[in-house]
């Protein structure tokens, strides 16, 4: 193998994480959702649509230009030019798009990025087009019987290269860029094809960029008659709604976040001299042949197996696991057979959580939302409660239950599986890149 050149044009082996960027509605920006995860705080409340739709974690209103100066407080910036193109280039973006631009803005400053000199040509990234179908149901109900009218913008909008696009503009990126989809996991396929990039050297750095979901009353009312989506919170409260893997769960909460990392070779974070919040040390992503909306533990538990052989670990090494788990009986059920199957059969049992419990399921964007809870969750030592698991539905996995519990974790497993028989999982060490990397 030839040995890697400056530019990382041989890179392999662990990325480093070296920047991350969230807008959730536990909390806007990486401390206050670092802040939310070890107090426990839950999105979810009583809401008045779309749709049949009485309870969800929605982010509500988001002022782009209001977003970029909190990040620009909250990293010690002054106004910039990067600022500048950001609100001008998003500025009439949909909703959604808007979402991931505020994200990606926090990221590429929390990696530094912005005071670093980058050649273009070796900057990718990588987007999850999120599903707003309610930015396309108001333009259609406005102009409907006056099309000659319809906005020439939404030419573009309703492509899935808007996110991409746009954030290419405002960081004048000319790597490889493209959208990435596979429903419930498209945030950390996006991630595993981001790794992929600087894996293999055709990226130095690679931003991954999940926008919130914005349905509407159709895609709302249809997965709620799918039986996956839960609508109503019942007769206890609203925020008990969401309660993975426990046996009174009824349907996933909808949720809302945007969320953005920084994926970075090791010469690259090395040359550049930034910090290092984790390593991503493997990455698997797999079918199961089918079309449908059905689990497949077997699938699930194949991920996982892959995802620790391509980092060349075993399941013991595992402090950790983010699951998936939406708060669906059926598919809570087989992923927890999944994670006996992985660990409990092999002697291992880390500690098992699912962050959907605070800020139900957000869809396209929860795989990138839930590594960086994985991340900010490593990095204090503090695991986040579930604060409705009142009742497992598996007795032999070692969940977090109802209160923040510390614990040292070094290594940690974070899964997300989508409708279609779509399924990922990484492998994420704290600290920065060793050289005792993954399989090739």
């Amino acid at each position: 193998m030839t040995a890697p050149s400056p530019s990382g044009s041989h890179a392999q082996g662990p990325i480093a994480v070296t920047g991350v960027g969230v807008v959730s509605s536990i909390g806007r920006g990486v401390a206050s959702f670092a802040a939310a995860l070890r107090a426990g705080r839950i999105g979810v409340r009583a809401v008045e649509g779309p749709g049949p739709l009485r309870v969800a974690a929605l982010l509500g209103e988001l002022e782009l230009a209001t977003e970029i100066e909190r990040v620009l407080v909250a990293c010690g910036r002054r106004p910039d030019e990067l600022a500048t193109r950001a609100v001008r280039s998003a500025a009439r973006a949909q909703w959604s798009v808007r979402t991931g631009v505020a994200a990606a803005f926090e990221a590429w400053l929390d990696a530094e990025l912005d005071r670093s000199i980058l050649a273009p040509e070796r900057v990718a990234v990588v987007a999850v087009s999120p599903p707003g179908p309610a930015h396309r149901d108001a333009l259609d109900a406005r102009y409907r019987d006056r099309l000659v009218h319809a906005p020439p913008t939404y030419a573009l909008q309703h492509l899935d290269t808007e996110l991409v696009s746009t954030w290419s503009e405002i960081v004048g990126a000319h790597g490889e860029g493209f959208s990435v989809g596979g429903a419930s996991a498209s945030g950390q396929t996006a991630i595993v094809k981001g790794a992929q990039l600087v894996r293999h050297g055709l990226a130095d750095v690679c931003i991954v960029i999940a926008g919130a979901a914005h349905l509407g009353a159709l895609e709302i009312a249809a997965l709620a008659n799918l039986g996956a989506l839960r609508c109503d919170p019942g007769s206890g409260p609203p925020e008990a709604a969401s309660r993975p893997f426990d046996r009174a769960a009824a349907g996933f909460v909808y949720g809302q976040g945007a969320a953005a990392l920084v994926l970075e070779s090791e010469a690259s974070a090395r040359a550049r001299r930034v910090a290092t919040r984790c390593t991503i040390r493997g990455i698997a992503l797999c079918l199961s042949g089918t079309r449908a909306p059905t689990p497949s533990a077997d699938a699930e538990a194949r991920v996982m197996q892959s995802a620790l052989r391509d980092a060349g670990l075993d399941p013991t090494d595992i402090d950790y696991v983010n699951a998936h788990a939406t708060s669906s009986p059926l598919g809570d059920q087989a992923e927890a057979h999944a994670l006996g199957r992985v660990f409990t059969d092999h002697g291992a049992r880390p500690r098992v959580s699912s962050t959907k419990a605070l800020m139900g399921h957000c869809l396209g964007s929860a795989g990138a939302l839930e590594m960086i809870a994985t991340i900010s969750q490593m990095s204090d030592s503090v695991l986040h409660p579930q604060p409705h698991l009142e009742d497992p539905i598996d007795p032999e996995l070692a969940f977090v239950a109802r209160a923040c519990e510390r614990a040292e974790v070094r290594r940690a497993i974070s899964s997300s599986f989508g409708f279609g028989g779509i399924h990922t999982t990484l492998v994420l060490e704290r600290g920065a890149p060793s050289h005792t990397g993954g399989a090739e």
